[in-house]
């Protein structure tokens, strides 16, 4: 009596199923939100109303995973939420010019 009811092993077939199917579907899945994103992102670069480039960078990471490409969009996307964050928590009176990234950017120079 110690053993897995019928009803808790036939759970687990399914979740296992259900995982190998994930497993199958996910590229596909991956490349076609990836083409969806740079198509929309290809659209806002022409149009005025939306802006192209935040669909853009997701699509290509989407489509090139593993890559040089891929490695440097997600650098570049952590440094710019690192920015989004501390620029969110400066208090109102503060200026750009108190940052102390923003001035060690503009003494390296370009």
């Amino acid at each position: 009596m110690g053993g897995l009811s019928n009803l808790h092993r036939a759970a687990i077939r399914m979740k296992r199923t259900l995982r190998q199917l994930w497993q199958i579907a996910k590229a596909p899945l991956r490349i076609a939100l990836g083409i969806l994103l740079v198509l929309v992102g290809i659209l806002g670069l022409l149009l005025p109303i939306l802006p192209g480039w935040i669909f853009i960078f997701p699509g290509l990471a989407l489509l090139l995973p593993g890559t040089r490409a891929d490695h440097w969009l997600r650098l570049r996307g952590r440094a710019l939420r690192m920015k989004v964050r501390r620029w969110r928590r400066k208090p109102a009176g503060e200026s750009p010019a108190d940052d102390p990234d923003t001035r060690a950017e503009d003494a390296a120079g370009p």
